[in-house]
């Protein structure tokens, strides 16, 4: 995908995005122009000044959907390069999928999620460019104390690199380690999550619970 298809694919959210920015920016600079053309007691100068103030606020407009857009792009582009890195073996064997985020398309732009589909929970698979996260979705609406508990899950699971945060309980796995693993490691590290999951209480998702960003 070229940034020029991804364009293409959300067009109806650049639209949104445009003029909810450009209506923004340019009420707000048309407010100050206002005010100061009243304290100058000068009427044309203001409307001269409201007359730049909305193109300078859809110019800024544009600035933030460039921003937004691009970074989006950036996301989508890094994962599907991920994906297509990792063999054929492991995902056919464990149904790795790439997946539309679910998210208001009015407000944010398409993202992907790769995700397990053959276990019986929710596994996510994430790439930053050092690491690989595996991530076993939980319900963590439901945990007490979860600044707490991230701190007690990263001090007691340090050592295996296991960590809990906003997305789940997640395995850490350097880039380097995960361009040699096979598909029984992968397997081995869900089993442990599953596990860890269960001694700890973080509360499994399966497979039919609603997943959600």
């Amino acid at each position: 995908m070229n940034f020029r298809d991804y364009c293409k694919l959300t067009k109806g959210t650049t639209i949104s995005c445009i003029k909810i920015c450009g209506v923004v920016f340019t009420s707000i600079c048309v407010f100050i122009a206002i005010v100061f053309g009243y304290k100058n007691e000068s009427f044309t100068d203001a409307i001269e000044i409201c007359i730049i103030c909305f193109l300078l606020g859809n110019v800024l407009g544009f600035l933030i959907w460039f921003l937004a857009i691009t970074t989006a792009y950036r996301q989508v582009k890094t994962i599907i390069k991920f994906y297509d890195s990792i063999p054929n073996e492991i995902i056919e064997q464990f149904g790795l999928e790439l997946m539309e985020r679910p998210q208001n398309s009015r407000y944010y732009f398409l993202q992907l999620d790769l995700l397990d589909t053959k276990s019986a929970q929710q596994f996510l698979y994430r790439y930053d460019k050092k690491n690989v996260c595996i991530t076993m979705i939980n319900d963590s609406d439901n945990i007490e104390n979860f600044q707490k508990r991230m701190f007690e899950i990263k001090k007691k699971y340090k050592k295996e690199h296991i960590i809990l945060d906003g997305w789940g309980l997640s395995k850490i796995i350097k880039w380097k380690d995960w361009q040699k693993i096979t598909s029984e490691e992968v397997r081995f590290v869900l089993e442990r999550l599953r596990t860890v999951c269960e001694e700890e209480d973080l509360g499994i998702l399966n497979r039919n619970d609603e997943y959600d960003e």
